[in-house]
């Protein structure tokens, strides 16, 4: 109820904001209309929206009924409904709904009869907003459905006539509490809104959160909540941050992380205790406080958000806030022990539904309103005779009932007798009918009985059959075992070669692992070796993944450290060089149409703790480094280790590192995952997302790049073997 009540206004919000901006837009988009097709249109478009806004009626009707009657001289039915349209928007703003529904049932009339798409969807976005104001909600997205349905790809709807639809959409599904269909209209209005100029994102990324919240997916509401906050703080919405901190301190609180909503108080206290709106607003904020601080067990706040709320509402009972209030109220006297007091409150809550404008049980408890108290009582007698004039009136119905079910019964009765005698007559008819079917099925049953041998024929050779299918099942099991152990086996010898993470974390800092495999074994791998002053780390995407994968990983670890701890390569340039050469030295010298199927794509950097220096170079792979200015990618060779181009030679990259600066190497697992439409994760939205998260620690980066890539995924498999590693310095 307290969420469904923040949705509400937030909801509310929106809606007003949505109108404020596409208030005059069936103006713009009438201009479009006009510039094509009628020339006198387009200059009263501009008048018509200066008189609206300045709200100079006397005017704007004088004009309205000069372009009317032009249009109906000159037969121009298309200026004819841009008029109506108008009238309409006049109408609404003086909230004269009837008027405006006739109006906009007038155009639409006209727009039918030219078959105008254009004219079509603008007259039903209209007559959606008219049953939306009234609150005829199912008639509304009926419109609003329409409105859709009258885009083509020649004329398509303009993005911010799409916006408003999808939205107030959005809104009316969410009051019918279908939280499903809401968020998809909600995705499809950002969809549109990150397209134009005007941006409202935050409240709709707040909205979604509530939704979230309603099917009790607390991840993703608090994915949303924290993609609405970065926007909230470059608008400066301060509604939106105050539902933002008031929704993260609940979560936590249900949560028992007391340290987080402590957190979040303090930054609610600090930055938007000043706020001070309309004190009819203010309410619901001082009531999730009342939420709040009753989890924390801090009754004396608790107490004096109970006084505030009071004083917002002054006297007023609205629905959508007072019967939340008196729930919360229950819930706090049950925490302090009052029961009595809670049990009231309790009652008042379940009265509330059935009584919206007095409150008997809660105005006993408020001295202010005893000439309330006194009228409620005084009325409890008339009542009571009501009450007995209703139960005589029952009673004398339970009689004209019972006399209504007697003669129903009678009537009954005869129905049965003469369809006993329809039935019997039925019955000597079907008798004989049976008698020569009888004589049929004997015939039947003696074919039945020679297909009947054929048929065990076949069973004992069928029986035969499975008995062979199951011994070779069995054998097909036996082998499966022993792969699987081999597997195993091989998985087991690759975790040894792996180098652990606290290793990594010693020699280069504060990191994390990201390290998924596709199957059991994985052809990607990490290396790790230390040379004197330099520690050198590799990230490597051997080709193919599975058993394949898994065998040409063991062969780049035991050519890295060859190369390396043998050979005292550690220019990491030189080291691909080296490989790229071994590779074709140990696994191609065969065959003289060597097709590059051993290739590797990795990574190399080497790090001199001692001059704060790192160089690195990668084959057909990329490195990313993050700084205060954001996400820099460093493609290095597109010639993988191993493959059959040439004269595309490795080079070194070196950066002085600064601190705070973060290296991220990757596979290309993570960005080349399919979602559910098939769609990759990206470069690009990777770069965002490490960009997002270089201000958090390690192991949270950890955790939302799992949660960015599962949400991606969804129930997609995964294609390839992950792995990614991220280092601080």
């Amino acid at each position: 109820m307290e969420m469904k009540r923040g949705l509400k206004r937030e909801g509310k919000a929106v809606y007003i904001l949505v109108c404020l901006l596409f208030f005059l837009v069936p103006q713009s988009y009438g201009q479009r209309v006009v510039e094509h097709r009628c020339t006198n249109v387009a200059h009263y478009s501009d008048l018509m929206r200066e008189y609206l806004e300045s709200q100079n009626r006397p005017r704007f009707k004088e004009v309205l009924d000069s372009l009317s009657s032009e249009a109906i001289r000159n037969d121009d039915s298309l200026l004819l409904i841009q008029c109506h349209i108008w009238e309409t928007m006049e109408k609404r703003s003086q909230r004269e709904y009837p008027s405006a529904l006739r109006s906009v049932t007038m155009a639409l009339q006209l727009a039918h009869e030219v078959q105008d798409t254009i004219s079509l969807c603008d007259a039903y976005y209209m007559l959606g907003m008219v049953y939306q104001d009234t609150e005829n909600y199912m008639s509304a997205l009926a419109a609003y459905r329409e409105a859709l349905r009258m885009e083509s790809p020649t004329q398509p709807i303009p993005l911010r006539r799409k916006f408003a639809i999808l939205n107030n959409s959005a809104i009316i599904y969410t009051i019918q509490d279908d939280y499903s269909d809401a968020l998809s209209y909600y995705d499809l209005a950002i969809a549109i809104q990150d397209k134009t100029v005007d941006d409202c994102r935050q409240r709709l990324l707040c909205n979604m959160a509530v939704l979230s919240e309603f099917l009790q997916d607390t991840l993703q509401e608090l994915s949303y909540l924290y993609k609405a906050y970065p926007l909230a703080k470059k608008y400066n919405d301060t509604i939106v941050l105050l539902d933002i901190h008031l929704s993260l301190a609940k979560i936590y609180a249900h949560q028992k992380r007391l340290e987080l909503v402590k957190e979040q108080l303090n930054t609610y206290i600090q930055h938007y205790a000043h706020y001070e709106p309309d004190p009819y607003t203010l309410a619901p904020y001082r009531s999730d406080l009342i939420a709040i601080y009753t989890a924390l067990g801090d009754y004396e706040k608790a107490n004096y958000y109970v006084g505030e709320v009071y004083r917002c509402l002054d006297g007023e009972r609205p629905s959508d806030i007072y019967e939340e209030f008196l729930l919360r109220r229950a819930k706090l006297a049950t925490q302090c022990g009052d029961y009595k007091e809670a049990l009231t409150f309790l009652d008042s809550s379940s009265q509330f539904k059935r009584n919206k404008d007095v409150l008997l049980h809660v105005l006993r408890f408020d001295e202010k309103e005893l000439e309330v108290v006194n009228l409620y009582t005084q009325n409890e007698e008339l009542l009571r005779k009501l009450q007995h004039e209703n139960e005589l009136r029952e009673q004398e119905q339970n009689v004209r009932m019972f006399f209504l079910t007697l003669a129903f019964f009678f009537f009954a009765f005869l129905l049965l007798q003469r369809y006993i005698r329809v039935h019997s007559r039925i019955l000597r008819k079907t008798r004989q009918e049976l008698v020569r079917e009888s004589e049929y099925s004997r015939q039947l049953s003696q074919k039945w009985s020679s297909l009947e041998k054929v048929l065990n024929n076949q069973r004992a050779d069928l029986e035969q059959s499975t008995a062979l299918l199951h011994y070779i099942l069995g054998m097909l099991h036996n082998n499966s075992d022993k792969v699987n152990r081999n597997i195993l086996f091989v998985k087991n010898i690759q975790q040894v070669l792996l180098p652990s993470m606290q290793v990594i974390e010693k020699a280069f800092g504060e990191s994390f692992l990201l390290y998924l495999p596709r199957d059991t074994v994985s052809g990607d791998f990490y290396w790790y070796a230390n040379a004197g002053e330099y520690e050198l780390l590799a990230l490597v995407d051997c080709a193919g993944h599975g058993v394949p994968g898994a065998l040409m990983s063991l062969i780049g670890h035991v050519l890295l450290n060859k190369i390396v701890k043998e050979w005292h390569i550690h220019d990491p340039a030189k080291v691909l060089t080296t490989l790229h050469e071994q590779i074709h030295e140990n696994l191609g010298y065969q065959s003289t149409t060597y097709l590059g199927h051993y290739s590797m794509d990795l990574s190399v950097v080497r790090y001199q703790p001692a001059q704060r220096e790192l160089v690195f170079s990668s084959a057909s792979s990329s490195i990313y480094v993050g700084t205060s200015e954001g996400i820099t990618r460093y493609r290095g060779s597109i010639m993988s280790a191993g493959s059959t181009l040439t004269n595309r030679p490795y080079e070194d990259v070196t950066l002085s590192l600064t601190p705070g600066m973060w290296v991220y190497l990757t596979s290309d697992g993570f960005i080349d995952q399919l979602n559910e439409e098939y769609r990759k994760f990206g470069n690009q939205k990777f770069q965002d997302t490490l960009h997002n998260l270089s201000e958090y620690p390690a192991d949270e980066q950890l955790y939302f790049l799992t949660e960015q890539l599962y949400l991606h995924k969804g129930s997609a498999d995964q294609a390839d073997d992950i792995c990614v590693i991220g280092i601080h310095f």
